[in-house]
């Protein structure tokens, strides 16, 4: 398109300098200076007047558009940003029809569309497990978790009776396996969580336990507001 649109100029500049000539057969001070200058000068050699230019016309191009400054070209793109941002907010998807990973946008919304995904079916867990072929194994599964629950609270609480000088014992390990395991059960969504004492923990108590006597403060006190901070925060 480049060439044709050069030769198409080109053979207007001629007709042009030929209608000239003719115009001025006897004036010597016309010149073929003159005749290019009046050439080059015409509409159609122009390139930027696209109503002008043969080669547009038979062609049915449009003329090139001017480059955008760089002030133009970022207010269309923040044009562009705004506009798919408000396409994205207004073409959200309910909570109930996200999938179980998918971004929602929204406060709490993973929380809430496993919330609206399990209401349906919590009943039914726990019904299930004790109809049909499923009761027995839920009846071994039972008696095989509670004693391996309670060994180990058993165990450290034996431990953390030595540390703490009999402010932590047994009692207290077994009644908070125990609650902490029923509440767990209720509100959690799956059960591969330990709730009961472990090594780590002891480690912890042993050395919060020393803090506390270096301090002179009461370490059942600070350890409600630890266990508060903990679960809070």
């Amino acid at each position: 398109p480049d060439q044709e649109r050069e030769r198409t100029a080109g053979n207007v500049t001629q007709v042009h300098i030929m209608s000239k000539r003719e115009e001025y057969p006897g004036d010597d001070n016309y010149s073929s200076v003159n005749h290019v200058a009046d050439a080059l000068e015409t509409p159609a050699t122009a390139g930027h007047d696209a109503e002008a230019d043969p080669f547009a016309e038979e062609t049915g191009s449009e003329p090139k558009s001017v480059p955008e400054t760089p002030d133009q070209e970022s207010g269309m793109v923040g044009a562009a940003t705004k506009s798919s941002g408000a396409k994205r907010r207004k073409g959200k998807k309910p909570i109930s029809e996200l999938a179980p990973l998918e971004f929602s946008g929204r406060f709490a919304g993973g929380l809430r569309a496993d919330l609206l995904r399990r209401v349906p079916l919590y009943v039914s867990d726990w019904t299930e497990a004790f109809t049909g072929g499923n009761c027995m194994k839920t009846t071994a599964s039972i008696c095989f978790l509670f004693f391996a629950c309670l060994s180990p609270a058993v165990t450290f609480g034996a431990a953390f009776a030595d540390a703490t000088d009999n402010q932590l014992g047994v009692i207290e390990t077994i009644i908070s396996s125990g609650m902490s395991g029923v509440i767990y059960s209720f509100l959690s969504g799956q059960p591969l969580c330990i709730l009961g004492a472990t090594g780590p923990e002891l480690a912890f108590t042993v050395v919060f336990y020393e803090i506390c006597q270096s301090m002179e403060v009461d370490f059942l006190a600070a350890r409600v507001w630890q266990a508060l901070w903990c679960s809070l925060f």
